[in-house]
């Protein structure tokens, strides 16, 4: 119980989330995740979820040092990363552009317009930011073709690979930078 001369201040808190679409592989059948990026403005943290092995972890750091060294700041938020469904293990470092994705429109650095539903990201981030290919992108494009996804996102060097699967369009991803500049209706 309070006593009566003290103040009950109240901080608002916010949150956001945002899905962003991107692919997993499982022998040759690509599968579509959703990674799940939560953000409140509670104390920092930076969190993955949805059984990730130790690449997927990593990718923690790789992301955040890819956002810094882009020249962008690294949110100081709550972040919680949920790579659905689950219950199916995440292995790679595929799902590292569409965590990064998340993080950035979290932070405001993605305009809040940006609508994500019809987009999956795939590739691996390197701590400078540059977008590297990853294995099973021809698998992983047509699952995202199969769930409706009209625009894939991917490293330069795996982009001549998605192209092959028609009904999607296809974007060379180099670097965050480009990302970022892309989303935001700037090139």
């Amino acid at each position: 119980m309070l006593a009566r001369h003290e103040k009950i201040t109240k901080t608002e808190v916010f949150f956001m989330l945002s899905e962003i679409f991107c692919a997993g592989i499982s022998g040759i059948d690509g599968y579509i995740v959703t990674a799940e990026c939560n953000s409140t403005n509670m104390l920092p943290a930076f969190e993955i979820v949805g059984l990730p092995d130790a690449a997927v972890k990593e990718s923690r750091e790789r992301i955040k040092a890819a956002i810094e060294n882009s020249g962008y700041k690294f949110p100081e938020l709550s972040i919680v990363l949920n790579l659905a469904p689950a219950d199916k293990k995440k292995e790679g470092s595929a799902y590292d552009l569409a965590m990064m994705t998340g993080v950035l429109a979290a932070g405001g650095v993605i305009g809040r317009g940006v609508g994500f539903e019809d987009k999956c990201f795939v590739g691996e981030i390197s701590l400078s930011g540059v977008v590297r290919p990853v294995r099973g992108v021809l698998s992983m494009c047509a699952a995202a073709r199969d769930a409706g996804i009209k625009e894939f996102y991917v490293a330069a060097e795996n982009a001549a690979e998605a192209s092959v699967v028609e009904g999607v369009d296809v974007y060379p991803v180099k670097n965050a930078s480009e990302l970022v500049s892309h989303l935001n209706g700037k090139s």
